[in-house]
């Protein structure tokens, strides 16, 4: 019996591997989430504090090994895992983003930074175009979809996709639903890093060359930006590539990545060290 549509004919795949691979993408990321968000504050006491956002379809502990490199480095974090897979993003945004502030604002920060993965960077746009926030510094997005993922726009019809992924991937694609290409340019110092290599050749082909399996590097990058970087990690698994929690760490403290092949386009909102 066969599944129709299958999904269009792409790169010679056979029908029954693009539907196997569909399927063990969805069940590789689906994660058990309660419908509030809650925050583990770490790390010593300290005037700067770092908000961690992670990814859609994970939780907080995919952001573990940022979070310990950045008690490391002596600063205070706020790892919020927020119920991605419950609400659509603008409900999700104003779940999480004050979830991490407030903890920050209750342990003594006066200065704030943000690193977010795939969705949390949308997250962090969506709630800074509707809220002021003063005490915001730097942001390092992660392989972030700021226009949209084709993924989302082959993948949406096929049955389960929604409904393993939540209401927020509607909101995901590069169509006129798409509210990524809705929010304009970042608002504070942005730094992008988005990765070139993929794990899942069969989600590439819906992509722009190079990408990272979910998202491509034009995607990625995001007008206003201060900063892009691209490395040679996949999507599932750049937050915790070692390369790459250095290059955070360098840009949350200096403004700048120690990788020769960064990019630094005018921007409006470069803050000084």
């Amino acid at each position: 019996m066969s599944i129709e549509p299958c999904l269009k004919p792409v790169a010679n795949v056979p029908c029954r591997r693009r539907l196997l691979a569909v399927l063990v993408l969805l069940l590789s990321v689906i994660a058990p989430t309660s419908s509030r968000a809650h925050v583990e504050v770490s790390g010593p006491a300290s005037r700067a504090c770092v908000i961690l956002q992670h990814g859609l379809a994970r939780t907080a502990a995919s952001m573990e090994s940022l979070a310990e490199a950045l008690n490391d480095a002596g600063y205070r974090v706020a790892n919020v895992d927020y119920p991605s897979r419950h609400h659509r993003i603008q409900v999700l945004s104003d779940l999480a983003i004050p979830e991490g502030v407030d903890a920050c604002t209750e342990a003594g920060a006066s200065e704030l930074y943000m690193v977010t993965h795939s969705l949390g960077g949308i997250l962090v746009r969506d709630y800074l175009s509707r809220h002021a926030l003063h005490s915001l510094r730097r942001v390092v997005m992660l392989a972030p979809p700021n226009h949209g993922s084709a993924v989302v726009d082959n993948l949406h019809e096929l049955p389960g996709f929604q409904w393993l992924n939540g209401p927020a991937i509607e909101q995901l694609g590069t169509g006129e639903r798409s509210l990524p290409l809705q929010l304009g340019p970042a608002p504070v110092d942005t730094a992008i890093i988005a990765g070139s290599r993929s794990v899942n050749l069969y989600l590439s082909t819906f992509l722009e060359n190079p990408d990272d399996g979910k998202v491509s590097v034009a995607s990625a990058r995001l007008e206003g930006m201060c900063a892009m970087l691209v490395l040679t990690v996949s999507h599932p698994f750049i937050m915790s590539d070692e390369e790459t929690i250095g290059q955070v760490l360098s840009y949350l403290a200096n403004g700048r990545f120690t990788a020769e092949q960064a990019e630094y386009p005018d921007c409006e909102y470069r803050a000084r060290p």
